[in-house]
């Protein structure tokens, strides 16, 4: 799960800010590119329907979660506790990757599974601005002149079982301001959970 905002520089500008420019056809062992390539018929549709959200069914190779990473991460994932006062939220299902500055909402993400998943994280970057240059017709005339990217303010993975408590991400306030948006990734299941439908 990513939160995203979008940024962009002039062409003139000599500091750019830390963002990933996009790379089209630069991950073709993760990303499926015929069904990226759905992206704007797909936006259309769902505006048609009164939607800004999309789903795109297998848009990161199956084989690649399935066999490459997903074992990595299973053997990384170290869940943070959290406590959110303001909405008594209390919880250890999710294990952060990056964290806001100030290290919101948790000040100690997993560096390691960080760099594990950096070149899936990259490649959602790709998917999302598809996705937002789709959405918001005007910033193709803008990316003639500034240089857009993607910025991620906040990753992590989330585990979902049975177990009371780790049934859901309960309603809360993270700290996250002003976004663009979200990428939301579904992860293979566990064959080895005690759970019948994994988690």
């Amino acid at each position: 799960f990513e939160v995203i905002k979008m940024n962009d520089t002039d062409e003139n500008d000599t500091q750019p800010k830390p963002i990933s420019q996009p790379h089209p056809h630069s991950h073709p062992h993760i990303l499926n590119y015929q069904a990226i390539g759905s992206i704007p018929r797909h936006v259309i549709r769902a505006k048609l329907n009164g939607l800004r959200h999309l789903v795109i069914p297998t848009a990161v190779q199956p084989t690649y979660l399935e066999q490459d990473l997903f074992p990595r991460i299973v053997s990384l994932f170290e869940p943070q506790r959290l406590k959110y006062n303001q909405t008594n939220v209390d919880w250890n299902i999710s294990c952060y990757l990056e964290v806001m500055p100030g290290g919101l909402p948790c000040p100690n993400p997993n560096v390691k599974l960080c760099m594990e998943c950096q070149p899936l994280l990259n490649a959602c970057n790709d998917i999302f601005y598809e996705w937002y240059v789709q959405q918001h017709p005007a910033v193709k005339n803008l990316s003639k002149r500034k240089r857009l990217g993607v910025e991620r303010l906040m990753t992590f993975v989330t585990r979902y079982t049975a177990a009371p408590g780790e049934q859901a991400l309960l309603k809360h306030i993270d700290g996250a301001g002003k976004v663009d948006g979200s990428v939301v990734l579904a992860l293979p299941s566990d064959p080895v959970s005690p759970f019948e439908g994994y988690g």
